[in-house]
């Protein structure tokens, strides 16, 4: 499987989950008409960067399934809603990213069976169906635990579903330094970072500190990763 592809799509997921966070404001652009493309030239203008940034609105409004071992997340549009604005636009939901052959789409179905396989492997994927960890939790229980994990700085236990991601987005592009004197290294803040968007609704739950502690453990643990 190509290092690259899968490092597109779990990138443009992630990245598609920070931007409901930080700009929500895209999905009236895209109500608007603008395109994944118009609407990531103007996250690029306001100093979001990322290789496939128009990928990752597509998700940012249509929300993400939970394939490839990462959590799922809902749209900033609902199905109606998306469905209706694609009327609108004259076109489908999801044609954009196929068209352009990446992220996601870029992935023949065995090469999601394998990557699905790997990310079980690592540290077992999320399972809403059997409401696991913080996926089985009410909204209030949810809330409290995010407030005590503020509190705390990282005491809130990892799941399988919560290693597994970060095992993943450690072989990310965007979270490995490219230059430098720590070429090859973590980029521990952005990891921790992406971690609290996907989990706690960005709130600062796990430090860089405690992202680099867990990988460290999971190496130690599991010599086959492929970190």
């Amino acid at each position: 499987m190509d290092d690259r592809q899968i490092g597109s799509a779990i990138c443009s997921i992630i990245k598609g989950r920070e931007i409901q966070l930080t700009h929500p404001e895209v999905v009236g652009m895209y109500v608007r008409g603008d395109t994944y493309e118009q609407i990531a030239v103007y996250l690029d203008k306001k100093g979001m960067k990322g290789e496939y940034l128009s990928n990752a609105v597509g998700y940012a409004i249509r929300g993400h399934n939970g394939e490839l071992g990462i959590p799922a997340y809902d749209g900033l549009l609902s199905v109606a809603e998306q469905k209706k604005v694609a009327r609108d636009h004259h076109s489908t939901t999801g044609l954009e990213l196929k068209a352009n052959g990446v992220g996601l789409f870029s992935l023949s179905p065995e090469q999601r069976k394998e990557f699905a396989g790997l990310a079980g492997k690592i540290g077992g994927q999320m399972s809403r169906k059997n409401s696991k960890g913080i996926h089985a939790q009410t909204r209030e229980q949810y809330q409290e635990v995010s407030r005590r994990g503020v509190i705390s700085k990282g005491v809130v236990p990892w799941d399988s579903s919560e290693e597994s991601s970060v095992v993943l987005l450690a072989q990310c592009p965007e979270y490995i330094f490219q230059s430098g004197g720590n070429k090859g290294r973590t980029r521990s803040k952005e990891l921790a970072s992406a971690i609290n968007n996907l989990y706690y609704n960005g709130e600062p739950v796990r430090t860089p500190a405690a992202v680099n502690l867990k990988l460290r453990k999971l190496r130690n643990n599991s010599p086959q990763n492929p970190l």
